[in-house]
């Protein structure tokens, strides 16, 4: 079972695909300067259709909670977040929301190779959205893929 993976951003988007335990492929759709929105949502949808998956996991957004209002919340980034969401699920409806988590915060040396850049040493580069979406297609049941 093809299965992608989806970690959304209002500046970088990463998605994998994967087959069982197996990397098929792996991107970071990036907002480029001079770049539209529009093109931005576009290269996203073009990447996961050319994945052709038979299931696609998406991280959610939920409501901030009372901590997260003390601090300064990045509105960009939340409404570039949920245009991105929207987007794919006005693609791919039957699309799997999980809820934000840890994702991507694994041990450097848990993911495939191709998901490690070679200087990297605390996870903090570009890679990191794909790490997230590796995780993130692993964070649904299987009783929700049957169904």
């Amino acid at each position: 079972m093809r299965i992608v993976g989806i970690d959304p951003g209002a500046r970088e988007t990463g998605i994998i695909v994967r087959e069982q335990d197996t990397l098929c492929g792996a991107t970071i759709v990036s907002f480029a300067s001079g770049e539209t929105l529009h093109d931005y949502l576009s290269n996203v949808l073009s990447t996961i259709r050319d994945y052709a998956p038979e299931v696609i996991v998406l991280e959610d957004l939920v409501s901030p909670t009372f901590h997260a209002t003390q601090r300064l919340i990045n509105a960009y980034g939340v409404i570039g977040t949920a245009i991105v969401i929207g987007a794919v699920l006005a693609i791919h409806p039957h699309t799997i929301l999980v809820p934000p988590a840890s994702y991507g915060a694994m041990p450097l040396a848990s993911y495939p190779d191709a998901l490690v850049g070679v200087r990297e040493s605390k996870g903090r580069g570009v890679l990191r959205h794909a790490r997230s979406a590796w995780d993130i297609s692993y964070a649904t049941r299987l009783s929700q893929l049957a169904s």
